[in-house]
């Protein structure tokens, strides 16, 4: 057992000061400035403004989006856990690095979007009242659009931008499509997840364009440790 425990622990850190570069150069380079730029778009353009009112104005949707919200904060701890001793128990090698593959992704994704929370600071929506996981949101009574304040510096691991639900559920999306390209139902299930993933996050407790910049940043670490991972199963 301990045996398997220091193989797992070598192949989550399989090539990753490559696939973190790779994340940010290459073919993916790209979604980080469309996600800074979109949300650019979606405050200039009073997107972000209209969302957030929507959201704000039923709560229903508030109640659909928590259920989700909560398992964003647990899944992708528990899955590369559950896959892992699923791949022991059947024998399973693909199993095995495909739970390697996604706990290295949630590393990266956190590398990644935990340090632009801090450097950014952006202002909650403002859609729910604190709740359980989520004691330091409240509702904003405000009628004037305030989608474009950022507090630059404000080093806040819970608020600013991006979505870290988001880019945690796309970056797993994309690794489990990559090492599974051949399964189209399962391709089809896991984006799923994370589009309603991004959704529920954005009636609740981010910013919609936070939802996106957060897809585009998980998919680029997801699909650079899917790729580098899927060599090894060969």
């Amino acid at each position: 057992m301990k045996q398997r425990i220091l193989s797992l622990g070598k192949c989550v850190f399989h090539g990753i000061g490559r696939n973190l570069l790779n994340s940010v150069t290459c073919n993916y380079g790209l979604l980080f400035i469309l996600a800074a730029f979109g949300t650019w778009v979606f405050v200039k353009t009073g997107i972000d403004w209209h969302w957030r009112n929507i959201a704000y104005n039923n709560d229903w949707l508030a109640g659909l989006g928590l259920p989700l919200l909560f398992a964003g904060y647990l899944v992708p701890v528990i899955s590369p856990i559950v896959l892992y001793l699923a791949g022991l128990s059947l024998s399973n090698k693909k199993l095995r690095l495909t739970a390697a593959a996604l706990a290295q992704a949630f590393i990266l994704t956190q590398a990644f979007h935990v340090p632009f929370k801090l450097l950014t600071g952006r202002k909650i929506p403002g859609i729910i009242s604190g709740v359980f996981f989520e004691p330091h949101n409240y509702r904003i009574y405000n009628t004037t659009d305030f989608s474009g304040e950022f507090k630059w510096f404000k080093f806040d691991f819970y608020d600013g931008w991006p979505s870290g639900h988001t880019a945690c559920a796309f970056s797993a999306a994309a690794v489990i499509s990559e090492i599974y390209n051949d399964r189209l139902l399962l391709k089809i299930g896991v984006y799923t997840y994370a589009v309603l993933m991004g959704i529920s996050v954005a009636v609740t407790a981010h910013w919609a364009s936070d939802s996106v910049a957060g897809a585009l940043l998980g998919y680029a670490v997801g699909k650079t440790v899917g790729k580098s991972f899927k060599t090894i199963n060969k």
